[in-house]
């Protein structure tokens, strides 16, 4: 009976709305233990105790396995630089997120749930007005082949807390990130193009049909 009235909880709204704090609650504090320790503030009045600095800063260098191919977004603005260094570390001193490189480790294409998309007022709205209000098509994504740089990953875990509120869940690996540059050799620039389709006959006389999906890697004309 009582394992009854559980599953029916779990389905309910109220646990659903506890569940989201949750998860707020918690990534919110492992970021702010994080990125005070990694500035080497202190939490609060005192000084971070040992065993959680211990605890919290092998939570932070933990590497995890992502996918071979990441995307990480970027304004075209900065395409001819990222076209002759690569993606570089960024160098922001007084900030306590974590210098790296950030990326988004998922198999599908992206959505609007990706940053800067998912977060108001960050993405580029009159940059987006230029391509019909459609700020996916505005943007360049750089794939990164993992396979071939030497590279550790790890949780955005200011991501994963800031927007688990807006996804409904919680991302848990979905925002990554690496301490070094990514190399030129392992990034592609992709971007949302035309979609490309044509008939043609085949040998034994019948019609194919055969289409380029709209993602897709690109090149300046």
């Amino acid at each position: 009976m009582l394992f009854f009235y559980f599953q029916n909880f779990r389905k309910s709204l109220l646990f659903i709305f506890f569940q989201k704090i949750f998860w707020k609650v918690q990534n919110n504090l492992i970021y702010l233990k994080l990125s005070q320790i990694h500035n080497g503030n202190k939490l609060g009045t005192k000084s971070c105790p040992g065993r959680v600095l211990t605890f919290m800063t092998a939570v932070m260098r933990t590497k995890i396995n992502v996918n071979r191919y990441l995307f990480h977004v970027a304004h075209p603005c900065s395409r001819n630089g990222i076209s002759k260094w690569g993606l570089l570390v960024n160098d922001k001193i007084a900030s306590c997120i974590p210098n790296g490189v950030y990326a988004h480790n998922l198999r599908s294409k992206p959505t609007y749930d990706w940053y800067p998309f998912i977060y108001p007022f960050e993405s580029d709205i009159d940059l987006g007005k230029m391509y019909g209000n459609n700020l996916l098509r505005a943007y360049d994504y750089w794939r990164i082949d993992t396979q071939l740089i030497d590279n550790n990953w790890f949780i955005d875990y200011a991501a994963r807390g800031d927007f688990a509120d807006f996804l409904g869940y919680d991302p848990k690996t979905m925002y990554v990130y690496t301490d070094k540059d990514v190399s030129l050799r392992a990034i592609t620039l992709f971007r949302f193009q035309n979609e490309e389709s044509w008939d043609f006959k085949g040998e034994k006389g019948a019609f194919h049909f055969r289409a380029i999906d709209e993602f897709r890697p690109f090149k300046d004309k």
